[in-house]
């Protein structure tokens, strides 16, 4: 299976806007992520927070409806599972996003990356995303994102033969 994998940068401010409200989850409050998680993933969200990301939460009626996590110290993150980059200094990396499907096309997603882009204005913020994504690509284009690199993997039977990055 070959896999695109675009990274993006945040190169400008936008003005977004969304029913939502966002907070930043904790220990406790990351359980509302249940409405549309499953238990299984609570104890890889326990380990982001001690690895200390972030997480931020969206809600609509009072009902968790989003999730996206910001690393902001440098060391390797992952584009994809098979092709980690560093991150530097003064840049974040936004990763693990999701959106209840049940609360798509509310511009969710987009306000919760301007919103993580203006609490990190002094960062450049990063995020990657497979290239057959449209909708998130979309999203993310809107938030003021641009792609700057590809990824190309080729996986056979869990192996990998090929990667490559290149800038864009």
């Amino acid at each position: 299976m070959k896999t695109v994998v675009l990274v993006y940068s945040h190169e400008k401010d936008t003005a977004a806007t969304s029913p939502v409200t966002i907070a930043k989850a904790d220990k406790n409050s990351i359980s509302d992520v249940l409405t549309f998680d499953t238990a299984d993933y609570l104890p890889v969200y326990t380990r982001f927070f001690d690895e200390g990301q972030t997480c931020y939460l969206a809600y609509l009626d009072n009902r968790c409806v989003h999730r996206s996590w910001v690393i902001d110290k440098p060391q390797n993150v992952h584009s994809h599972w098979a092709h980690s980059m560093p991150l530097k200094e003064n840049e974040v990396f936004i990763h693990y996003c999701f959106t209840d499907p049940k609360a798509r096309g509310k511009n969710i997603f987009t306000y919760v990356l301007s919103e993580i882009c203006r609490e990190y204005k002094n960062y450049k913020a990063l995020i990657a995303v497979e290239g057959s994504n449209k909708a998130s690509r979309k999203s993310i284009e809107k938030a003021g994102f641009k792609p700057f690199m590809q990824i190309k993997v080729l996986i056979i039977a869990g192996i990998v033969f090929r990667k490559k990055a290149q800038i864009i």
